[in-house]
């Protein structure tokens, strides 16, 4: 009990605490599924954050020298002989090279590449996405976004809440929260004002679809397309303008294994490094 009023004051909710208990447990009657569900997310994204301030020591290459490498030979550098690559890259010479051309403009040739992330990349070839063009920026008119929140309005009830224990949790170290539909429709956020100088406040704003078709390989349209939590930080982002950006990203599953939404907590990279750093 008293840690839940602890709680409740630190959000500096203006609520009456019977009332407030009353409805968070009218709601779970309702949707006990959705509640652990979302509680599941919270944690998950929660974990990553808590991941990379506890071992910031550590390097990024030392967190990620146990995931596949993609792209790479046993030096990290990506052989010029397409039969030493994948499979799936040798499908397509085409997409073979114009993958390898992206990643020398970029500077990224000795670059450990996770497997998640470089299929991703590939679908973006695919789709004929240009990753050193601006990104089609696609967000919905304000009409639209009300009637989307309208539609989401009983899930958003529950998600809010915990939306904002999540950015209770980092508020003041440059990240923002948003809450997602399961197309990657960005529906709400939350953020610290230093955010709206940056590409997160930027580009993450209510209404903004960050689907992969449409903006590449980006943490919240990316867990829409694995349904699974990722993280996609930096130049692992297929367009050169999110460079800038990481993105912590986990589903909302319901009880049938449908994704219902996503909830993301974004950074500048400079502040994931300087995090990664403290």
């Amino acid at each position: 009990m008293n840690t839940i009023l602890a709680l409740v004051n630190d959000l500096k909710m203006q609520i009456d605490f019977k009332e407030f208990l009353e409805i968070i447990f009218i709601e779970f009657d309702k949707n006990p599924t959705i509640w652990i569900s979302i509680g599941c997310s919270i944690f998950v994204i929660f974990l990553f954050l808590l991941f990379r301030l506890m071992f910031s020591k550590k390097s990024n290459k030392e967190i990620r020298k146990n995931h596949p490498a993609i792209l790479n030979n046993t030096q990290g550098v990506i052989p010029e002989n397409s039969q030493d690559l994948p499979s799936f890259i040798t499908n397509e010479n085409k997409s073979n090279k114009e993958f390898k051309n992206i990643l020398k403009k970029r500077g990224m040739m000795s670059y450990k590449m996770d497997q998640e992330i470089s299929d991703s990349w590939s679908r973006c070839i695919s789709e004929g996405l240009n990753p050193f063009k601006s990104p089609r920026h696609s967000i919905i008119s304000s009409i639209e976004l009300k009637e989307v929140k309208e539609k989401n309005e009983a899930l958003r009830k529950i998600i809010l809440p915990e939306i904002e224990l999540l950015y209770s949790q980092i508020a003041g170290t440059n990240f923002m929260v948003a809450y997602s539909d399961e197309n990657g429709l960005v529906l709400d956020t939350m953020y610290d004002k230093t955010c709206l100088k940056t590409d997160v406040g930027k580009t993450v704003i209510p209404g903004s679809i960050w689907s992969e078709k449409i903006c590449g390989t980006n943490g919240l349209g990316l867990s829409v397309e694995l349904k699974k939590p990722i993280i996609v930080s930096g130049k692992e982002h297929f367009f050169t303008a999110h460079e800038n950006i990481s993105c912590f990203a986990s589903p909302i599953i319901n009880y049938d294994g449908k994704t219902i939404g996503i909830i993301d907590a974004s950074t500048d990279y400079m502040s994931r490094e300087q995090h990664t750093l403290a």
